[in-house]
């Protein structure tokens, strides 16, 4: 069961979603970014959440590409996708395009790596402390059926995505939002894929 604080972040990433699809709807009206199969990445998905949170949350800050080191190394070689920060709460953000098994396991690699020791390394360099601290996974799809996988109702036959093995990490919450229909064919449709964490 959801508590209350946990209610109220998930509305809040829900409004940043709502938001950018809202805008990302309006620029598809006048251009269409896709090449055939080849569509856009990642980074897209970084730029529509921080633009929507920073119009949302006026006085919060973005950025991109954060340097950190996983532990036991000190080299900041790794970057988390997007750091969003407000009075209230801070949100870690990582972003992917989902189109096989293997991707849901780089989500489940970024989730474990927001951990205390990330936390830590950017509480670190704030003049003031900050507040509560949550992951955001955000990921794009145009396939139905990881769809279903992602909010658990997956009947298909496809075996990798059968694998009891494969999986994501507990103690989040994982929704799905229909955004755009390019055409009529199975794999016409964009979603939106997120999931939330309580606080880290």
């Amino acid at each position: 069961m959801l508590t209350k604080r946990i209610a109220i972040l998930i509305s809040q990433v829900e409004a940043i979603i709502n938001d950018a699809k809202y805008r990302f709807n309006l620029w598809l009206e006048n251009y269409e970014p896709w090449q055939g199969e080849n569509h856009t990445t990642e980074r897209n998905l970084s730029f529509q959440f921080a633009t929507a949170f920073l119009k949302l949350n006026p006085g919060g800050l973005a950025f991109m590409e954060v340097p950190f080191a996983i532990p036991p190394s000190t080299k900041k070689k790794n970057h988390l996708d997007v750091y969003l920060h407000t009075k209230e709460f801070d949100l870690l953000l990582e972003c992917k395009n989902i189109y096989a098994p293997s991707h849901i396991k780089m989500i489940t690699a970024d989730i474990e790596r927001m951990n205390a020791d990330l936390i830590n390394q950017i509480h670190s360099r704030h003049k003031i402390k900050p507040s509560k601290t949550h992951g955001v996974v955000f990921a794009e799809t145009w396939y139905p059926h990881v769809v279903d996988w992602w909010e658990g109702k997956y009947q298909g036959t496809k075996k990798a995505w059968k694998d009891e093995e494969l999986k994501l990490p507990t103690g989040w919450n994982y929704k799905a939002k229909k955004i755009y229909e390019h055409s009529k064919k199975p794999d016409g449709t964009l979603f939106w894929l997120y999931g939330v964490s309580d606080e880290l």
